[in-house]
């Protein structure tokens, strides 16, 4: 949930990742399973 809070924030997906350490594939997926219904 780090990821969506960071992007409510303004940042960017590419630096949510970066300052998570995640990568970008993991980053996606994420974000798109959140605006498929949220996570449980």
């Amino acid at each position: 949930m780090h990821i969506i809070h960071l992007l409510y924030e303004g940042y960017s997906s590419k630096a949510c990742a970066k300052i998570l350490n995640l990568s970008p594939a993991t980053n996606t997926s994420v974000i798109r399973l959140y605006n498929e219904g949220g996570l449980a």
